[in-house]
């Protein structure tokens, strides 16, 4: 029987059919598990680095594992200059606050000066109510004239049937008169017989 080595985890020789071969080293199926949680690895599912096996979750790169790559990584690379050269926050407040402690915005500024200036509620309604709690708002206002204006259901019903109650859409009208001149179903029968 051939064999494939000796077993990286346990010293044992491996045979063909009871092993596994990645990352340049052999295992024996129950000894390919992973480094840091002993999970049952496959073919499909380790990863590897630095000669040793990981499952998915505990790979070094991406996972929870604590074998990290060891690299070294220049200030000047965008990944660290960003967060090293950002203004400290006490810089930043003293930005906003100024060096007397008080914020520089004043009432005249945009944002705070509407709304200081805005009438209050009560002259708004005021000036919408009137005088007497009625309203300043006439009936010729055009939100108000175009509903008082409008002609009355009874006026629209009388409207399209006429007089006495009789509807003044004849047989003549399109949708009516093309039913009625179709031909019939036995006369069509008939033809085709």
């Amino acid at each position: 029987m051939a064999t494939l080595g000796k077993c990286k985890k346990c010293g044992v020789r491996v045979y063909d059919l009871e092993g596994v071969t990645a990352a340049k080293a052999c295992w024996h199926k129950m000894c390919f598990k992973c480094e840091t949680c002993n999970w049952q690895l496959t073919l499909t599912n380790y990863k590897c680095i630095n000669d040793k096996v990981y499952c998915k979750n505990h790979y070094p790169v991406t996972g929870f594992g604590t074998d990290h790559i060891i690299g070294t990584q220049s200030t000047d690379s965008l990944g660290l200059a960003n967060p090293i050269n950002a203004p400290k926050l006490d810089t930043v407040n003293q930005q906003v606050r100024g060096d007397s402690g008080k914020t520089q915005v004043g009432l005249d500024s945009m944002h705070i000066s509407k709304p200081v200036n805005a009438p209050k509620l009560d002259t708004v309604n005021d000036q919408v109510r009137g005088d007497g709690g009625k309203t300043q708002v006439g009936l010729d206002s055009i939100h108000i004239a175009k509903p008082v204006s409008a002609p009355k259901l009874d006026t629209v019903n009388d409207q399209v049937r006429g007089d006495g109650g009789k509807t003044q859409v004849g047989l003549d009208s399109i949708h009516i008169a093309k039913p009625l001149d179709a031909p019939k179903l036995d006369g069509v029968m008939h033809q085709v017989r």
